[in-house]
C-alpha cells in the first residue's frame, strides 16, 4: 500500500533501543503528517509528545488525557 488511510501499530518501539526507537517514532511522524490516520497503542510515553490526541486507559477505564473523571 502506497498511501494507507490508516496506520496502526501496537507497541512499534518496545524491544527497541533509544536510537531506533528516535527513528521509528521520526517515521510515524510523518506518515502522520502525509495525511494518513494513525493509531498507536504503546507504554512508550516518549510517542506521545508528537500526538495530536493521547488517550490513556488505566485498570481497564479509558482517559482522554486531560484529567476526566474515569481517568
Amino acid at each position: 500500500m502506497k498511501r494507507p488511510r490508516l496506520l496502526l501499530a501496537d507497541e512499534p518501539t518496545s524491544q527497541l533501543d533509544a536510537e531506533s526507537s528516535h527513528s521509528i517514532a521520526d517515521l510515524i511522524r510523518e506518515v502522520a503528517l502525509s495525511g494518513t490516520a494513525v493509531l498507536v497503542a504503546a507504554h512508550d510515553e516518549g510517542l506521545s509528545a508528537s500526538a495530536d490526541r493521547v488517550v490513556h486507559m488505566k485498570d481497564g477505564r479509558i482517559g482522554d488525557g486531560r484529567g476526566s473523571s474515569n481517568e
